[in-house]
């Protein structure tokens, strides 16, 4: 007889979901955006979140900042555009998959 070997598998995070933007106008101060979203489920801790944002236009770069709570302010924003922002957990197994496009 052979030995029974048990094997675990961790799977990435669930999707992020419920993104919303909130943009806010300070006198004087270029734009920012608040961004909320829910924890997704996942079997394991989840240690920071991805928000990638950037400019609908064309050839236009992604930009990328890391959060370990569920919600960040974007800053230094254009006036008088509009932004894509979606978002991702990370977990010490992977990344899951982007959350739908808000803008």
């Amino acid at each position: 007889w052979s030995d029974t070997v048990n094997e675990t598998t961790f799977n990435v995070p669930d999707q992020v979901v419920n993104v919303s933007l909130a943009r806010s106008l300070t006198n004087g101060q270029p734009p920012s955006l608040d961004v909320t979203w829910d924890m997704p489920s996942s079997e394991r801790s989840i240690l920071y979140y991805e928000v990638e944002y950037r400019e609908i236009c064309q050839n236009c770069t992604d930009q990328i900042l890391n959060s370990n709570v569920t919600s960040t302010t974007l800053t230094g924003l254009m006036v008088n555009t509009t932004y894509e922002v979606r978002v991702r957990a990370g977990s010490d197994v992977g990344f899951g998959n982007f959350s739908d496009v808000v803008s």
